[in-house]
């Protein structure tokens, strides 16, 4: 008799990351960390006596928030889970052109002045994950953190993704602003939302990075566990063009993260 898939559970509330799952084929149910993201990262990271000025200082940040979403999460619980499971937390940062990292807005005037930032420019998305299991037997890091749930990487997963963001007209930013879609996403933006939109936007790297998930590095790990991803899906939900190298590249001609 073949086993039976371990469930698997995504510890987030983001529509992007829980669309890639979909996109992917894989079953999965959604409960959102009661962690609470920093408005400020840059101010997180120099609260621990860190400067925040790199791609490895994002990644170094957002495998820090992953894996506080999943603690949370595994603190929250009244019990384990009663079948062999599988819980996927994940973060998203954004570093601007001055190398400044950007966290997720709170205010529409914090999402205005993020976006403002933006428009016209190259920022980079970074997208780290932690994979912890329980009633699997995970990888011996001697850590438990709680009701018999252990990490199954020794580290965050991560990727990075530069993006082109286009200028962004004003009055296309007001009625963005009050359409209130900018809540909860890294940089103020979802990417294929603003592509839908018509924002002119070009992705170099892994376009699921920039949604939320650092799909590339992420799917070994999770064939490894046995979870089967779709092999004929792009990394986005709207299997946006590739380059001429093959890679995923979302982009949209005179056309723009979780």
């Amino acid at each position: 008799m073949t086993p039976s898939l371990p469930h698997l559970i995504l510890v987030s509330r983001s529509p992007g990351r829980r669309a890639l799952l979909h996109a992917h084929g894989l079953a999965h149910r959604a409960e959102p960390s009661p962690y609470q993201d920093p408005a400020d990262p840059a101010e997180h990271l120099q609260n621990q006596g860190e400067i925040a000025n790199s791609l490895a200082r994002a990644a170094d940040l957002a495998g820090a928030l992953a894996r506080n979403k999943a603690r949370a999460w595994i603190d929250a619980a009244d019990a384990p889970p009663s079948a062999p499971s599988v819980a996927l937390s994940a973060d998203t940062v954004c570093v601007d052109h001055r190398g400044r990292l950007i966290g997720t807005p709170e205010t529409p005037h914090q999402a205005r002045n993020m976006l403002a930032n933006l428009s016209g420019q190259t920022h980079h998305v970074v997208s780290a994950a932690w994979l912890v299991s329980n009633g699997l037997p995970g990888i011996d890091t001697g850590s438990d953190w709680g009701w018999g749930w252990t990490p199954e990487v020794d580290a965050p997963v991560w990727d990075a993704a530069e993006v082109r963001l286009g200028p962004i007209d004003p009055g296309d930013l007001d009625a963005y602003l009050d359409s209130q879609a900018w809540r909860g996403r890294a940089g103020g933006y979802d990417l294929q939302d603003r592509l839908d939109a018509g924002w002119q936007i070009d992705v170099a790297g892994d376009p699921a990075a920039v949604t939320g998930l650092p799909w590339r590095k992420l799917a070994p790990h999770l064939v490894r566990l046995g979870f089967h991803p779709a092999a004929n899906h792009d990394a986005t939900p709207s299997n946006p063009a590739r380059s001429h190298s093959g890679a995923p590249r979302a982009q949209a001609v005179g056309r723009s993260p979780a």
